[in-house]
């Protein structure tokens, strides 16, 4: 169980050597969270120095895979230890947008809408989370724009 958090860790830190950035470990950006982390088998991490107008972003890993936390979204995007490991890129490319891209966030009710746009403008990544049931087209959208939790310093992938 140990070797599977190492390998997520290393293909996480993988991706953010492709951006130029330090490992998540030693990077400023991200504390680790000691309430939920236990190094043998999870690892939780957020965005450091956190303010109330910023995004909330947090991550666990585990042997069992990755779960991000995105606003009020709870594991949104999540993938399994196998999904990871047999699908690295595709991995690295979506950890690499979350980090460097900006992120819309739309809440409707009891759903919620996060969309990734590029420095292109260009939206590459979607996900939506429901949180019970409600009908939530009869309820208004409000939008909030978080600029990107870190900036590329190269592009390697």
């Amino acid at each position: 169980m140990k070797s599977q958090l190492a390998d997520i860790l290393q293909l996480l830190n993988e991706a953010l050597e492709a951006i130029g950035q330090p490992a998540i470990q030693n990077n400023p950006a991200f504390i680790q969270n000691p309430g939920f982390s236990n190094s043998e088998y999870c690892m939780a991490f957020e965005l450091a120095g956190a303010e109330s107008n910023s995004l909330h972003l947090a991550w666990t890993i585990s042997s069992d895979g990755i779960s991000f936390f995105i606003d009020r979204a709870n594991e949104i995007p999540e993938w399994s230890y196998e999904y990871v490991i047999k699908h690295p890129t595709a991995f690295q490319q979506v950890v690499i947008a979350l980090f460097t891209s900006w992120i819309l966030i739309e809440h409707k009710g009891r759903r919620t809408i996060i969309r990734l746009f590029g420095e292109d403008g260009k939206q590459s990544n979607q996900f939506s989370y429901t949180q019970g049931i409600g009908l939530n087209f009869l309820q208004k959208s409000n939008y909030k724009l978080y600029q990107p939790v870190l900036f590329r310093e190269s592009t390697k992938l």
